[in-house]
């Protein structure tokens, strides 16, 4: 779900969520650029070629990503998954994840401090500290530290949230500086993405982290 509220991120306006007004984040971007990544990255054109119609996706709002952050903190995607279902089945609306009105309301009995902190989740977004238009129209860096200050997310969980929550499609991913650096922990090689592929750096440097070409340190350009 997304959230309307105001473009600024100083907003502490109550918000109420409902069916009507969802909206996946990711529908306000436009794509039309990622099929031109391709000829400018051998790394995306071949991830590309191998899975035809193969685009990054987002969660369906920064406060889903949030939600999950929480819910797949020190546990398996498995067991996370199966507690977002659980959710989903018992508390959510046609199929949909609980608003956060919902969700701050409910006694649930979940793993260490889940709970206590879906809670931090739900009153952020409806204080709108979890806009997606909001999160955006700010440095990213900012933007992150903005969601960092919600108890029970860290930087990996702020990421997220910006990246792949409000869909900031020019932001790097964490890992972005180990690119090109073989002497790097982590996603490294000789690869180097290109620099001209903005506004979609943030999908294009994803999925070549974990393109083959790039995990063997291989050089491709």
């Amino acid at each position: 779900m997304t959230v309307m509220a105001s473009p600024t991120m100083t907003s502490a306006q109550p918000l109420v969520w409902t069916p009507e007004s969802f909206s996946p984040s990711s529908a306000t971007l436009r794509a039309s650029g990622w099929p031109a990544a391709a000829e400018r990255d051998p790394v995306i054109a071949d991830a590309q070629a191998q899975l035809p119609g193969l685009r990054p996706c987002g969660f369906h709002s920064p406060y889903e990503a949030a939600a999950w952050a929480v819910l797949s903190q020190r546990i398996r995607i498995v067991q996370a998954a199966r507690l977002r279902d659980d959710l989903v089945r018992h508390h959510g609306e046609a199929g949909a994840f609980p608003a956060p009105q919902a969700l701050r309301k409910l006694e649930l009995e979940l793993p260490g401090r889940k709970s206590e902190y879906l809670q931090a989740v739900a009153d952020a977004a409806l204080e709108g500290g979890l806009d997606a238009a909001a999160l955006r129209s700010v440095n990213p860096d900012q933007a992150i530290r903005t969601v960092q200050e919600i108890k029970g997310l860290g930087p990996f969980a702020a990421e997220l949230v910006v990246i792949r929550g409000a869909t900031a499609p020019s932001t790097p991913p964490p890992w972005s500086p180990r690119l090109g650096d073989p002497s790097a922990p982590g996603p490294s090689s000789t690869y180097a993405p290109s620099r001209n592929n903005a506004p979609q750096r943030s999908a294009v440097e994803a999925v070549a982290a974990d393109h083959p070409m790039v995990r063997r340190a291989c050089p491709v350009r």
